[in-house]
């Protein structure tokens, strides 16, 4: 991922990946829901590379109560896509690492210093929002919160992160982008026929 000449090393991508998908796994438009059951929730995190690096491990199979964790940080982490400004996303942020007990470290990759974020909690929720907080951060500090999307198209709620050039990116997907265009074309001819 890259703004500008600024690129995500792959943890911190894989990171942004996982904060994008989990928020995504609940459409409020449709009301549904990716992630209902524990089962549900097992194979989205068998499906993320951020979570099979090493610091899931040993927490077992979910449980009830980290399906309803999960679920209520899949919130929280929308609302920091939603935020007014730097400032209530800095906020929302820090509540979110600070529920988690996250500590900042530097680890060395490659003999290159990098920041993350670890717990000692053995809560699978608070595993994820430590890992998301890395995301988060180097979007935030490097992006800006303009960084941050949510999907203009009338009939989706989809988060995304803004890796454009200019910060352009008012879609999730192309799909949803080519979606609008073909609606405003035929809003246009509607318009033109009854002129």
């Amino acid at each position: 991922m890259i703004f500008d000449n600024y690129s995500f090393e792959t943890f911190k991508e894989q990171s942004v990946d996982l904060i994008v998908d989990l928020v995504n796994t609940r459409n409020p438009i449709e009301d549904m829901d990716a992630i209902t059951t524990i089962d549900g929730l097992a194979q989205f995190l068998s499906e993320h590379p951020a979570t099979n690096d090493g610091s899931m491990g040993g927490l077992g199979r979910p449980s009830a109560s980290d399906l309803k964790a999960v679920r209520r940080l899949r919130s929280e982490l929308r609302e920091v896509f939603h935020a007014a400004d730097e400032d209530e996303a800095a906020r929302l942020v820090n509540a979110i690492l600070t529920n988690a007990g996250a500590v900042p470290r530097i680890a060395f990759f490659e003999k290159t210093p990098h920041l993350y974020f670890e717990t000692d909690s053995k809560r699978l929720a608070r595993r994820l929002a430590a890992i998301a907080g890395v995301g988060l951060v180097e979007v935030l500090v490097d992006g800006g919160v303009d960084r941050l999307g949510t999907c203009c198209s009338e009939v989706c709620v989809d988060v995304f992160v803004d890796t454009s050039k200019n910060k352009s990116r008012r879609h999730c997907s192309t799909t949803c982008s080519n979606r609008q265009n073909v609606a405003a074309h035929r809003e246009r001819s509607r318009a033109k026929k009854k002129s």
